[in-house]
This record gives structure tokens, C-alpha cells and sequence, in this order.
């Protein structure tokens, strides 16, 4: 009797194909969506980085040219403009190193773990990653809006508006940190696929 009830709901399994059913929904469905939500995100990272790399090349080339046409005279905004477009670079290309795996990480104990403990370890350290960025949009938001009052020393720009670069920054970072975080979910998934850090051959 337990055999035959056994091999009802074996049949029932897999001719309704429940497993296939739920992996195909999971990842067809809502890990795509994450996917392309972070490649969206990627590429209008790709963009602004493109446009501060470029502002801020021009900005020390006219703060050079400064010196030499002024006898040494040096131009302070351009410093401060500076200074605020590469907090932006920080932020900004962070998420782009994510999808890369260029960000500097341990990963011996990883490397020796067993099969389920590596996709448990994986998924761990990159939830705690994104618990820690939520907080940081979070604060940062909170702080930029009670800047909101001050201007910057020698551009008088509402200091709000650099300060908003953490924030936006952040959520841009944490776009592009979905896909590792629920990839490690996925079955038959390779947990070091969803690494922050890419382990090399040979390492």
C-alpha cells in the first residue's frame, strides 16, 4: 500500500513537473526581471561614468592651463568640482566592478567548502552586502536632505545636490548586487558565479 501511494505521487510529480514548473517560473520570471533591471542599471553607470571621467579630465586640464596663463594661480573650484565628481566615480563605479567581480574579497574558506555550504556562504555574505547598502542609502539619504540648507565653499551649489550622489550612487550598486544575491538561490546554480570577487585559475 505505501509502495503504490509512493508511486502515485511520484507519477503526479512528474507529469504535472512541479520542479520544473517552480524553476522555470523562478527563474524565467523574477531572476530574468532581476537581470535586466541590473543591466539596465549597468549601463547607465557605464554612461555616467563615462561623462565624470571626461569632466573631470577637463576640469584638471583647464585648472593646468590656469597656472600657466595666471603665473600660478590656481582655480579652487575645479578642485572642489573635483573632489565631488570623483565621490560620484567612487559610487558609480563600484556597481560596475560588482558585475565585473573586480572587488577585492577572501575567498579560501569558499574555495574548500563543501558544495552546500559554499552556496550558503555565498548567499550570506552577499545579503549582509546588500542589508548594508540599504542602510547606506537610508542614512545618506537622511543626510543629504539636512544639507540642504549649505552651499559648498567656493561654488555656492546647494551642497544637496553633491551630497545626492551617495544615495543615487548606492541604489545603482544595489541594482547591479540583485542578480548575485539571488542567483545563488537558482538550483544547479555555481555559487562562485555570484562571488564579488572572481577566483582566477590556478589560484
Amino acid at each position: 500500500m505505501r509502495s503504490s501511494f509512493r508511486d502515485f505521487f511520484t507519477g503526479l510529480r512528474q507529469s504535472f513537473k512541479f520542479h520544473y514548473l517552480w524553476r522555470g517560473f523562478f527563474y524565467d520570471r523574477i531572476y530574468a526581471g532581476i537581470q535586466n533591471l541590473s543591466e539596465k542599471a549597468n549601463r547607465l553607470s557605464s554612461l555616467l561614468l563615462i561623462f565624470y571621467t571626461g569632466a573631470v579630465a577637463v576640469l584638471i586640464a583647464v585648472n593646468g592651463a590656469a597656472r600657466i596663463i595666471l603665473h600660478g594661480e590656481v582655480l579652487l573650484w575645479t578642485e572642489e568640482l573635483s573632489l565631488w565628481l570623483l565621490t560620484g566615480i567612487c559610487f558609480i563605479g563600484s556597481g560596475i566592478a560588482i558585475r565585473k567581480g573586480l572587488h577585492v574579497g577572501i575567498t579560501i574558506i569558499i574555495e574548500f567548502a563543501p558544495a552546500c555550504i559554499k552556496r550558503m556562504l555565498v548567499f550570506m555574505g552577499n545579503l549582509f552586502i546588500t542589508i548594508f547598502l540599504l542602510c547606506l542609502i537610508a542614512v545618506s539619504f537622511v543626510s543629504a536632505l539636512n544639507a540642504a540648507g549649505e552651499t559648498g565653499k567656493m561654488l555656492k551649489i546647494p551642497l544637496v545636490i553633491p551630497y545626492m550622489q551617495i544615495p543615487l550612487g548606492s541604489v545603482l550598486i544595489l541594482f547591479q548586487m540583485l542578480p548575485f544575491l539571488a542567483g545563488p538561490l537558482l538550483k544547479d546554480a555555481d555559487p562562485e558565479k555570484y562571488l564579488l570577487t572572481r577566483i582566477l585559475p590556478g589560484e
